[in-house]
């Protein structure tokens, strides 16, 4: 049977820095023990967009129980290191909060003037970045860039087809 040695390379090492890190992580009597608890942790929390900012909080918190309770030296990064991290997090996550709590801006359609808050676009000259524009739906955007065929533009949605926006091209 012909063998990969790059393969079997890799696995060594991969079975060498599991055991490192799973030190860091579980213990002998079970070895999900940060899954376990993470699992826990995300229970609490229905919102997908707290769940991303809670995951690694609560693996760091499970890891930081699982090393200051048996008094362990760390395999991989310090103690003050994973509390760094969880400080980081959390203000990341009150920051994402903020950002969604945040009121809709209003802006002004740029083709017809009715107020709205959604598709924005950037518009670019041979490339440069001009300005960001507004409108209110395709159909607008469709008319501004007809309205002028002689000027050469290139128009972006700023969100993509998140808001339905497909890219217009010169």
């Amino acid at each position: 049977m012909p063998v990969i040695q790059s393969l079997l390379d890799d696995l060594k090492a991969i079975e060498e820095l599991h055991r490192r890190k799973n030190d860091d992580y579980a213990n002998d009597a079970n070895p999900f023990l940060n899954f376990d608890q993470c699992s826990e942790v995300l229970s609490w929390f229905k919102n997908p967009e707290d769940l991303a900012f809670v995951w690694p909080i609560a693996n760091k918190l499970s890891r930081l129980a699982n090393l200051l309770s048996d008094g362990r030296t760390p395999n991989n990064e310090s103690i003050d290191d994973s509390l760094l991290d969880i400080a980081t997090y959390v203000l990341l996550w009150k920051a994402d909060i903020k950002r969604r709590n945040q009121p809709a801006q209003q802006l002004v359609c740029n083709q017809c003037g009715n107020k709205t808050t959604a598709i924005t676009h950037e518009l670019f000259f041979d490339k440069t970045f001009v300005s960001k524009l507004s409108f209110c739906s395709d159909v607008c955007a469709q008319k501004y860039r007809s309205a002028d065929l002689s000027l050469q533009y290139e128009l972006y949605s700023i969100f993509g087809k998140k808001n339905g926006m497909a890219q217009f091209g010169r």
